[in-house]
């Protein structure tokens, strides 16, 4: 029975120890990913209809800072990569934007996005890029 007490007490030990670990590096990768972003979520979808939907949904760390967001939709034929569609957006702080594009049935489509924010001086303070998963009409 003792040596059963010191198991379960090693094993309680090695999970917490791992746990601080793995927070401790999460919170470290996140604090120096970004300074000024809280969030930042993209999402493409094509309807039925042909109709893309290019979503963005963005927050900056503080209400007095400007977001610049510039989408890039592409299209893709073969193993060729090309522009579609481009949009560039100034918006405030906190912000949910759709942009919504006809496409062409028959081929992959996937969205860039890059997010870029700026203090109340006009100083460039944070940026980010994401990219949708391919999605095929």
């Amino acid at each position: 029975m003792r040596q059963k007490t010191h198991l379960v007490t090693a094993l309680a030990f090695i999970l917490c120890i791992g746990i601080s670990i793995s927070a401790a590096a999460y919170n470290e990768h996140r604090s120096i990913q970004y300074t000024a972003i809280d969030l930042f979520v993209i999402d493409l979808d094509i309807l039925s209809t042909g109709k893309s939907e290019s979503s963005v949904r963005a927050v900056a760390s503080d209400v007095s800072y400007t977001m610049i967001i510039d989408l890039t939709l592409w299209q893709q034929e073969g193993s060729r990569w090309t522009v579609e569609k481009t949009w560039n957006v100034t918006t405030s702080s906190n912000t949910t934007l759709k942009k919504s594009w006809y496409v062409e049935e028959g081929y992959s489509y996937r969205l860039d996005v890059k997010l870029t924010v700026y203090d109340c001086n006009g100083d460039e303070i944070d940026a980010a890029f994401s990219r949708s998963p391919i999605v095929n009409y």
